[in-house]
């Protein structure tokens, strides 16, 4: 599958790896803090599941959980599901002395992909490749 960044620059997704967002979560509720710490640790997560290599964070929203008198946190969910593809362009992102680009974007949907939420994509479309991506050679 192809998704089109800024400038309908056209990159591949050569692997896509995607979870439960609380699949650890065994009782209790997500809080924010859960939450922020997750968000903190996914560049690293997403690099060990797909290589060692840039990684960009879409950021999710934080929907608040009605709960009364919660004692650990304010209560707030993430979307359903982490996603987190490696994606792949044939050209430099801005070394013409390199042969291609890479960037593992991470991003959260409601349902596991294929689709790819129309939101996410929109905002895809907002990102320059060309500043996020990072170059390699063979």
């Amino acid at each position: 599958m192809e998704i089109i960044f800024k400038n309908n620059l056209s990159v591949r997704i050569n692997v896509i790896h995607q979870e439960r967002t609380y699949s650890g979560l065994l009782e209790g509720l997500p809080t924010r803090k859960m939450n922020e710490q997750k968000l903190h640790g996914l560049p690293l997560e997403a690099q060990h599941q797909l290589g060692k290599i840039k990684v960009y964070l879409i950021e999710p929203p934080q929907k608040k959980i009605e709960y009364k008198e919660y004692p650990f946190g304010e209560p707030a969910s993430l979307p359903r599901i982490t996603c987190m593809a490696k994606l792949e362009n044939n050209r430099p992102a801005r070394n013409e002395e390199m042969d291609f680009s890479m960037l593992i974007l991470v991003w959260f949907q409601d349902a596991f992909a294929f689709p790819i939420e129309e939101s996410i994509l929109k905002t895809i479309k907002t990102l320059d490749w060309a500043e996020i991506a990072q170059d390699f050679e063979w």
